[in-house]
C-alpha cells in the first residue's frame, strides 16, 4: 500500500481512510504510521467519542478496539478528531461508527 501511495501521489498531499481491520499495535498499522500520520495521535484537541470504532451487530456496545483510521501526510494539521455515535436509540446505520476530522492543509 505504501509503495502504491508513493507511486500515485508523489509529493502531493495524501489522505488514506478506511476499515483497516487492525488495531494500532499491529505491525501493518505501525508500518503505515511511519509513512503517514494517524490523525488520532496528532489531533490538537483530545479525540472525541469512544475509543473503539465498530460493533459487530449494528447495536451497542461499541468495541474498545480502533480499527478504522484516517491517515494523513505531513501537509495536514488535524484540529479535531471524533468517533461519532449517533443512532436511532438502539441500532447504528453500520457496524462501524463514523471517524471524522477537522483539518487544514498547511
Amino acid at each position: 500500500m505504501i509503495k502504491k501511495i508513493k507511486e500515485i501521489a508523489g509529493n502531493f498531499p495524501v489522505i488514506s481512510t478506511g476499515d483497516y481491520n487492525s488495531t494500532p499495535d499491529t505491525e501493518q498499522v505501525k508500518l503505515l504510521s511511519e509513512f503517514l500520520n494517524d490523525s488520532f495521535t496528532i489531533t490538537l484537541m483530545p479525540p472525541y467519542g469512544p475509543k473503539g470504532t465498530f460493533n459487530s451487530r449494528f447495536k451497542n456496545p461499541i468495541s474498545d478496539k480502533r480499527i478504522d483510521y484516517i491517515f494523513l501526510s505531513d501537509q495536514f494539521e488535524v484540529l479535531k478528531y471524533a468517533h461519532l455515535t449517533d443512532n436511532d436509540g438502539e441500532y447504528y446505520p453500520s457496524d462501524h461508527i463514523p471517524v471524522v476530522v477537522d483539518l487544514i492543509l498547511k
